[in-house]
């Protein structure tokens, strides 16, 4: 697999806040006319407030984020818990994220923590890893080791990308689920559904349209009539457009360690 291919892989990775009405049909054309109504109301509700997350999101150049990512039920055994403070930018022409990440990784069925940080500028990569005192740097994505589709885990896309929530906002199913408080922001959740899973319920700030949470939701692939499985991805303390005194996706080797553009083994 070579390394252009595997960059795609890594680029494709991985005041509207009212509640629609509640509608209890019965038997009759009056009380379905409701009921249809209703639907269409939370349907445009929710469309109306991913469209101006979307106009929030176009004004963002950099964020800076404290991210926590997990799973439920079959999909938590494939997946780490992930805590990271992030900085993400704007997509880059390689169709790639800026990004640094300060990361923990922990299997569920393990109590061992892993450290490591792993960054782009858009176009280059590197991993540092504090177990071999080692920085590793190079154009192809492999250079991020075993965990690379781990560190992805903890970036909200919808911040980097030139068209945010484009292909949410080409469902036939969106919809207002209610309010919701992320990490003390007052959200309104908005549930989209698509042919494909998995289903996204995204929580957006009531304050400044901008997303705090998204919950992603999976058939059992093993058992079609089993339970579903989720990841949620979370962020708090967000700031926007923040300044820095240097450039952050930059490597800039930690005194002690080796620099190299070899893989990791």
């Amino acid at each position: 697999m070579n390394a252009m291919y595997l960059r795609l892989l890594w680029g494709l990775g991985v005041s509207l806040c009212s509640d629609a009405a509640i509608v209890v049909a019965s038997s009759g054309d009056e009380d379905v006319s409701k009921v249809k109504a209703a639907t269409k109301s939370a349907s445009s509700a929710g469309r109306e407030v991913l469209e101006r997350s979307a106009s929030a999101l176009k004004k963002i150049k950099a964020v800076t984020y404290q991210a926590d990512y997990g799973a439920t039920g079959w999909i938590k055994e494939f997946v780490p818990q992930v805590t990271a403070s992030v900085i993400l930018g704007t997509r880059s022409k390689w169709d790639i994220d800026p990004f640094y990440c300060d990361l923990k990784l922990k299997k569920y069925e393990s109590e061992e923590v892993l450290d490591f940080r792993v960054g782009s500028d858009g176009d280059v990569f590197f991993f540092i890893d504090p177990r071999k005192k080692m920085a590793y740097e190079d154009m192809d994505p492999l250079v991020l080791g075993d965990h690379s589709r781990d560190f992805q885990r903890p970036l909200m896309r919808a911040f980097a990308a030139p068209n945010p929530f484009e292909d949410e906002l080409k469902s036939d199913s969106i919809e207002i689920k209610g309010d919701a408080v992320v990490n003390g922001v007052s959200c309104v959740e908005v549930l989209v559904k698509s042919a494909d899973p998995p289903d996204l319920l995204w929580a957006i700030s009531k304050d400044d349209f901008l997303p705090r949470r998204v919950l992603r939701t999976y058939p059992n692939r093993r058992d079609p009539e089993g339970e579903s499985g989720t990841t949620e991805l979370t962020i708090k303390d967000l700031k926007v457009n923040p300044k820095f005194p240097n450039d952050p996706f930059q490597l800039r080797v930690p005194e002690g360690y080796t620099k190299t553009d070899e893989f990791p083994e």
